[in-house]
């Protein structure tokens, strides 16, 4: 699985969502690929939450992540929105 995260070559939605798109590229990475799309999505979604703590469905639009604070006004904190309507799509379309 963690060959669909492959480079992001456009914005990204705040500070903390490249780094939380390298780390779950690397705990995705020795996962085989699900028999589905429904079954990838819902793989994504349990390792966005034991990463940041919070389920991609969380009703707000950010969460700060000390470990992904590397400076910056929006350091350390992830964009759901980023990753609802950018980032799982792209790795959808690479699936």
């Amino acid at each position: 699985v963690g060959s669909l995260f492959q480079q992001w070559d456009k914005p990204w939605g705040l500070r903390g969502d490249p780094c939380l798109w390298d780390e779950l590229r690397q705990l995705l990475l020795k996962e085989p690929l699900p028999a589905s799309l429904t079954q990838l999505v819902a793989l994504i979604e349990k390792a966005f939450e034991q990463l940041v703590g919070a389920p991609l469905s969380a009703p707000v639009d950010s969460i700060y992540v000390d470990r992904y604070n590397q400076g910056g006004i929006s350091g350390g904190h992830v964009c759901l929105p980023f990753w609802r309507n950018e980032a799982i799509p792209e790795i959808q379309r690479n699936y």
